[in-house]
């Protein structure tokens, strides 16, 4: 009874408190911090709109959402330029099975047929 809703109670008192050490980042419904967009930005224009896996640059401003940035470790609140990387449309949609089945419908999906359409891009030979 009584005893353990005061345990209880000071189990959560215990983890509030760890709480401001493990900062939580505040997030949108992706799951991506506040600043991302300015973060991604910043990060495709310092590699120049260029995919670091396959090399193709985007030159024209109008398609330069055909580079993305990539969180390697799968984290989206870790924006640590170490867990970055710099990838066109193409070789993100193709990192592992979760990126190939999230870029194949919706916008992503809309996207990358653009893409491929005019870079002429080929399916990865997997």
């Amino acid at each position: 009874g009584q005893d353990s809703s005061v345990f209880v109670k000071l189990l959560k008192q215990a983890k509030d408190a760890e709480a401001p050490q493990k900062k939580k980042a505040e997030v949108d419904i992706f799951g991506y911090t506040k600043d991302w967009e300015k973060i991604s930005r910043e990060f495709r224009e310092s590699h120049n709109y260029t995919c670091e896996e396959c090399g193709i640059t985007i030159e024209d401003p109008f398609d330069r959402q055909f580079i993305q940035v990539h969180h390697k470790n799968g984290d989206k609140t870790d924006n640590n330029p170490k867990n970055l990387k710099c990838l066109c449309i193409n070789c993100h949609a193709n990192v592992d099975s979760t990126h190939k089945k999230n870029f194949n419908r919706g916008a992503n999906a809309i996207l990358l047929d653009d893409f491929k359409r005019k870079y002429n891009k080929i399916e990865n030979k997997q």
